[in-house]
């Protein structure tokens, strides 16, 4: 519906609704002037025939009397009238009912001291309800026609002046296409409310062309990146995926289902949220960190091993795993994911610290590494646990090695070592500690059994021992001390030295025997 007709409807239902208030608030008023006026025409009459009534009373003349009632009655306005007195009473043709409206008191015509008599004169209520009736509805209808008159200006006003200038602009803006130069409005050139209302459109289209151009350019922008990062994404030698929070796979390159598809086989890897057990040996732990991170944007970086058979062999690998979390698009969290293989730097790194820590003959610790781990031990011992320190010195080392060479000593060295390593048990620590000198810590041992397992050692370093090199068979010995770690002595350099000195003592006694430390 236009907006001219609503607007004359609105004021046309308005108008009503505030003329019939109106006309039923001034219905009282019209009753109250009618009334006046009948009073006011009652009295009138009352005074033109008071003279024959007065004195139709005093003479007592009773036809007299009755022209006179006939005379008012004659009137619309006299529903009834009465003159009575002393010696008579006359009224119309029947009786009057009621409180009279008029009562005024005869007096005689020769005397007007004299009361002869009263007239008595009742209103028609019925015809001033009708004549209050009539005045009314002529207002009504003429306040009906008035506002018929001014919805209709109103109507043609509304349409020429403000309906008609918006359908023109409406039916412009529906012909502005953004694909092309944007036409303005010709409303921009009135003067009135049109006028500024189609200059801030004006302005608003020439606006919006600017931010669709600025739009249409970053589009561009944003598909050359897209597609930027997607051929970095398809060829990166890292393993690349993007999970939702509950980390579902949505994408993922081709290195990373190659990972995935090696460990899993030939299923599918998409949509499947089990990929962490393909990756990682503890995905429990795994997942854990990926749910305690809640912050988006920061980076998280942690290390994962993972261990899958390639057919042949077990293949063991290291990976770093770095995630973000981000919720750019608004539809919730998504998780990047970039992993890169460490195997190698790994590997290079575990070897270097293992030649730092190492000797280079014997592969057993060396002194700088055996003595750092013998402390940390000696450090996480329990309340009445022991650690043994056993010092050996091996004994005629030094004949093979001027007989046959020093190339007979390594390979002596060597065999010694492999004794050592597979004689004592796993948590316990054996180093070259320089020469043809060894120290193994024995940890959470009692007296007897560090005595039983040094005993054992030098046993095993007895065997013959055969150089291959010239087809000789040698035997060495081994001079050995134990010293065994108390709440009184706990630190390694005490320790150390209690076998050293022991080990000497047994150098001195006759070697190939193991003694005890004494306190």
């Amino acid at each position: 519906m236009k907006l001219s007709v609503k607007l004359a409807i609105y004021i046309t239902v308005l108008a009503v609704l505030s003329s019939g208030v109106v006309t039923v608030n001034s219905s009282l008023g019209i009753q109250k002037r009618v009334d006046q006026s009948v009073s006011e025409s009652i009295s009138s009459l009352v005074k033109t025939v008071y003279s024959m009534a007065a004195t139709s009373t005093y003479v007592v003349n009773e036809e007299l009397a009755r022209e006179v009632i006939e005379g008012l009655e004659y009137n619309d306005t006299v529903a009834c009238a009465m003159i009575q007195s002393d010696s008579m009473t006359v009224f119309s043709s029947s009786p009057c009912e009621g409180e009279p409206d008029v009562t005024r008191k005869l007096l005689s015509p020769w005397d007007d001291t004299e009361v002869v008599g009263e007239l008595l004169v009742y209103k028609d209520d019925e015809f001033m309800k009708a004549l209050a009736q009539e005045q009314a509805k002529f207002e009504l209808y003429t306040m009906i026609k008035l506002i018929l008159i001014i919805s209709a200006s109103i109507l043609f006003i509304t349409y020429f002046l403000i309906t008609k200038p918006i359908e023109r602009v409406s039916k412009q803006l529906g012909k502005v296409r953004f694909e092309k130069d944007v036409d303005l409005l010709d409303e921009g050139a009135r003067k009135d409310e049109i006028g500024d209302i189609s200059r801030v459109i004006n302005l608003m289209l020439a606006n919006a062309k600017k931010q669709i151009i600025s739009e249409q350019l970053l589009a561009r922008r944003t598909q050359e990146l897209s597609n930027h990062f997607r051929l970095i994404f398809e060829l990166s030698k890292n393993y690349l995926a993007v999970t939702d929070n509950d980390l579902r796979l949505k994408y993922f390159n081709p290195r990373f289902e190659e990972l995935l598809r090696f460990s899993r086989g030939e299923r599918s890897v998409m949509h499947q949220n089990d990929w962490l057990g393909s990756i990682s040996e503890d995905p429990d732990s795994l997942r854990a960190l990926f749910d305690s991170v809640q912050e988006p944007d920061v980076p998280t970086t942690t290390e994962i091993e993972c261990s899958y058979n390639n057919g042949s062999e077990l293949v063991h690998n290291f990976f770093s795993l770095t995630f973000v979390k981000s919720n750019a698009d608004g539809h919730g969290m998504t998780v990047l994911i970039f992993i890169t293989d460490i195997t190698e730097h790994r590997r290079k790194l575990l070897e270097t610290e293992y030649e730092a820590s190492h000797d280079n003959l014997t592969k057993l610790y060396n002194r700088l590494a055996a003595t750092r781990k013998i402390r940390h031990m000696l450090s996480g011992m329990e309340p009445g646990q022991q650690v043994a320190i056993l010092f050996i010195d091996l004994d005629g080392f030094k004949k093979i090695n001027d007989d046959l060479g020093h190339d007979a000593g390594d390979t002596i060295l060597r065999v010694i070592s492999t004794r050592i390593k597979y004689t004592i048990r796993k948590t316990d620590i054996a180093c070259r500690w320089g020469g043809d000198e060894f120290l193994v810590a024995l940890s959470d041992v009692t007296l007897a059994q560090a005595t039983k397992a040094a005993n054992k050692l030098l046993q095993s370093i007895l065997e013959p021992i055969t150089i291959k090199a010239s087809d000789e068979v040698r035997s060495v010995g081994a001079s050995i001390g134990l010293a065994l770690s108390s709440d009184e002595v706990s630190d390694f350099s005490t320790l150390y030295d209690q076998a050293d000195r022991t080990m000497y003592q047994v150098k001195k006694s006759g070697k190939n025997a193991v003694l005890v430390h004494s306190r």
